[in-house]
C-alpha cells in the first residue's frame, strides 16, 4: 500500500465548514483573548473576546478563489500579487517569439505527415 498525499486527507469536520482545528484554534483564541483583556482593559473584556473571536473565524476559512488556501493565505498571495513587480510578456518579448517558433515547427512536422 502506497503513502497518501498529505493533500489528499480530508480534514476532520464537526459541523459543515468548522473542522477539528478550527475548533480548537477558537478554544485557544478565546482563552488567550479573555486573558489579555483580563490584564488590559477588564471593562471591555467581553467586546475583546467576541472581536478576537471573529476575526480568528474570518482569517481561518477558506479562501474564495482557492479552497486549498485559508483566507489569510489567499490575502497574502493578493498582496504579494499586488507589491511585487508583474513580469508581463507581449507578442516582442524574446520568450514568446521561441513559443511560435517551436509552434510553427510543431505544426510543420504535423502537416508533413499528413501529406505522406
Amino acid at each position: 500500500m502506497g503513502l497518501v498525499p498529505k493533500q489528499a486527507k480530508a480534514d476532520t469536520k464537526i459541523h459543515k465548514s468548522f473542522t477539528m482545528q478550527r475548533i480548537a484554534g477558537l478554544i485557544i483564541t478565546i482563552i488567550l483573548s479573555s486573558v489579555v483583556s483580563n490584564v488590559c482593559a477588564p471593562s471591555f473584556a467581553f467586546l475583546f473576546i467576541i472581536f478576537c473571536s471573529a476575526v480568528f473565524l474570518l482569517l481561518s476559512a477558506k479562501a474564495p478563489d482557492n479552497k486549498t488556501k485559508s483566507f489569510f493565505g489567499g490575502m497574502l498571495s493578493w498582496l504579494k500579487y499586488l507589491i511585487f513587480p508583474k513580469k508581463i510578456y507581449g507578442d516582442n518579448h524574446e520568450y514568446a517569439a521561441a513559443y511560435k517558433e517551436r509552434r510553427a515547427k510543431k505544426n510543420e512536422s504535423k502537416s508533413k505527415r499528413k501529406k505522406d
